[in-house]
Parts: C-alpha cells; structure tokens; sequence
C-alpha cells in the first residue's frame, strides 16, 4: 500500500549513501517514522530503513532501532531477512537489511482473502 500523497515525497538519504543507487519505497507499515530506501550496492539490493529526519533526535525510536538491529542480527535462518548494517550516527539512524522482492503477507490477504482457508496452502505457510 502507498504513503499518502503529501508523505510520499522523496527523501534524499545521507552522504553516506552518495556512491550508490537509491530509491524510495511506497509502503505502509502504519508507522510514519520511518522512511523505506532499496539500495544497489555492489550489484547487490538491500532494504534501507531509516528514521524520518523529524524523528532523529528522539531517542526512543532510536532505540527501537537499534533494539531491532540487535535482535535482527542474532538471527540466522533462510526464513527470516539477514540484518547487514546498523547506521547511527547525528545524520542518520537506519538499519540495512537484505532485499526481499515480492508481495507482502497483508497484500496478498487482501487480493485472495479466502487462500489459507486451502488445507495445503495453510500446511505450506506454517511448515
């Protein structure tokens, strides 16, 4: 699902970001502090998740963040996104994570309500 049209506005990544090729995501999350970036770096996608700039001097979603980061990294699983790179600096607060292209779970309930409702598509999803 798209931001509304007045959040959607670009938001240029720090300077640290510069040598690399960057877009911003439409996604709703239904939170507004955070903006979503896709990331080419080494001919590699990753996915950007960055505080919005109003919310960088609030230390709470700083640390939520980085909580999630921390928690993030420990996991190793073919089933969960490897967490790459943990950005906290005046600038910038994000976490960099590998890039899953694909529909989301929410998405896909919206477009096929009835699909886990399937004894085998229920089986697929929980094994």
């Amino acid at each position: 699902m798209l931001f509304n049209e007045e959040e959607s506005d670009f938001i240029q990544p720090t300077a640290a970001h510069a040598n690399e090729h960057v877009e911003q995501l439409a996604l709703d999350t239904g939170s507004r502090h955070h903006i979503f970036y896709k990331v080419c770096r080494d001919g590699c996608y990753y996915f950007l998740k960055s505080l919005r700039p109003e919310h960088l001097q609030q230390n709470f979603y700083r640390e939520v963040l980085r909580k999630e980061y921390e928690l993030g990294s420990t996991l190793r699983t073919d089933y969960i996104v490897g967490y790459h790179q943990l950005t906290d600096t005046a600038d910038e607060c994000s976490v960099m994570m590998d890039y899953v292209n694909g529909t989301t779970l929410t998405d896909l309930l919206r477009e096929q309500p009835d699909y886990f409702r399937q004894p085998d598509h229920l089986r697929k999803f929980v094994h």
